[in-house]
């Protein structure tokens, strides 16, 4: 029942064939703490236009103040996603709230890290439709559009978030996970491509050979940025980056404005990297996404973002461990390990790292580590 003054959220699980599946999706639905949870079971997967009209049929049911999707066999991270995705913005007069995802592929657990800026819908899929939460007079209004089924097929998600942005509706990004779902395998030629040797050669050359090998070579800053970016590195104006580092999945990193990498440094983005803006990081720092569960009999990997804000100092030899977050001008003495979360202008140093004390300035510069040649 819905208590007054009680969100109420209503969680769309949409059945598969396999009705374990659907059982754990709804198992994960009712272990949700915080808000009022409903749960209405939409129709058998079949054609996509079925599912889709399903879906439709079941929001019109709705009777919660917001609405999320979930798909047979997805759930929900932990038993607070909902809250902690309702935390970020409920109360804000956003339109449509959204997450992080976590997705199970052959490697374990991989970070699937949501893309803030809205805009890029129009180019594809910038986050996961189960990591949505959509205010439920906003998502009545905007029904998944039938007579486009056949067309976009799966992408019919996309067309209808892309409508509601359209329409000036607010969409606000929350810093947190939602939903854990096994990785879906590609379909039709793009699918048979990435399974074949050629295309995992390929890969292996531009996210590893290239720039593992190649790039320490060259020592001009211009030409490694320009490769840098084309094999997914984001980055801003002024941000340099020496030659002697070792990246792992470079294109899950972003960095800011006038930011510095020093040389020696292990950038291990598997999880996703955000680093900000006059961000120092100095010679021998590993930063590190990925990791194992030691519970687990297949040993399965298991991947965290880590997020490094504006001004932040990372001393030589530091080493920052998967799923922290370093908050704005926080310093990290040389040789730490950072563990967990570091708060915005603590000084933390020690093996794990612990905070000693405070930084009491208000940055104000931009990091200019660039030399020639180097």
């Amino acid at each position: 029942m819905n208590s007054r003054n009680k969100i109420k959220v209503t969680v769309i699980a949409v059945a598969g064939a396999d009705e374990s599946l659907l059982r754990k999706s709804v198992e994960s639905c009712h272990s949700q703490t915080g808000p009022d949870v409903e749960c209405i079971v939409a129709g058998v997967s079949g054609e996509s236009g079925n599912r889709w009209e399903a879906m439709n049929q079941a929001i019109a049911k709705a009777t919660g103040d917001w609405i999320s999707f979930l798909m047979a066999g997805d759930t929900f991270v932990s038993d607070h996603s909902l809250s902690d995705l309702l935390s970020g913005g409920s109360e804000t007069g956003a339109s449509v709230l959204f997450g992080n995802g976590i997705v199970i592929n052959s490697f374990g657990e991989c970070c699937q890290l949501a893309n803030p800026d809205v805009s890029q819908l129009k180019k594809g899929m910038t986050f996961s439709l189960g990591c949505v939460l959509i205010r439920a007079d906003v998502q009545k209004r905007y029904l998944f559009d039938l007579s486009k089924a056949a067309s976009l097929k799966d992408a019919l998600d996309r067309e209808m978030l892309q409508r509601i942005f359209n329409a000036g509706e607010e969409f606000r990004y929350v810093d947190c996970f939602v939903q854990k779902n096994a990785e879906k395998p590609m379909g039709g030629m793009a699918g048979f491509l990435h399974r074949t040797a050629v295309y995992r050669g390929l890969r292996g050359f531009v996210l590893e050979y290239l720039p593992n090998d190649i790039l320490p070579h060259i020592p001009f800053w211009t030409l490694r940025r320009w490769t840098l970016k084309a094999i997914g590195v984001k980055m801003g104006k002024g941000t340099f980056i020496m030659k002697s580092n070792y990246w792992i999945n470079p294109n899950k990193v972003t960095i800011g404005e006038y930011s510095h990498i020093s040389r020696g440094c292990v950038i291990d983005a598997r999880g996703g990297i955000r680093i900000g803006n006059s961000v120092s990081i100095s010679m021998g720092v590993y930063i590190i996404t990925g990791g194992h569960d030691a519970t687990s009999p297949a040993f399965i990997g298991k991947f965290r973002p880590i997020v490094i804000d504006d001004y932040a100092w990372i001393g030589v030899g530091a080493k920052i461990l998967q799923g922290v977050h370093i908050g704005q001008g926080a310093v990290i003495a040389a040789g730490a390990v950072v563990t967990k979360d570091v708060p915005a202008y603590a000084v933390v140093a020690g093996v794990p790292a612990r905070q000693i004390s405070e930084r009491k300035v208000t940055p104000d510069y931009k990091c200019n580590g660039y030399m020639p040649w180097t």
